[in-house]
């Protein structure tokens, strides 16, 4: 089963040391496939320059330690293609349908 984590779950793990979220990644990474979208490499990295700037290099050596597919997701523009209750979650859904993943 491919599963994709966002961003919350890779801040989870990494800056709140959250031993939950840390062991979750890890069992997904033994038993499934872990896809992690270009945005949400991007969006944490943003972050992490924003709230801590010498985090860069754990943030590199986090994702370097990690076994998980990269998943190239395209700018998405112009009208939506369905209505959601919360405009905030359509980029989110409309990538995981593209790539046909379960989501975590």
């Amino acid at each position: 089963m491919r599963v994709m984590a966002d961003s919350n779950i890779i801040i989870s793990a990494l800056v709140f040391k959250s031993s939950n979220m840390s062991r979750v990644i890890r069992e997904i990474c033994d038993i499934h496939e872990l896809c992690i979208a270009s945005c949400t490499v991007s969006e944490v990295r943003n972050l992490m320059e924003l709230k801590f700037s010498d985090s860069q290099v754990v943030l590199d050596e986090f994702f370097d330690n990690l076994t998980f597919t990269l998943i190239h997701t395209p700018e998405i523009a112009g009208e939506p293609l369905f209505k959601i209750r919360d405009i905030n979650d359509y980029e989110i859904l409309l990538r995981r349908l593209l790539v046909k993943l379960m989501y975590l």
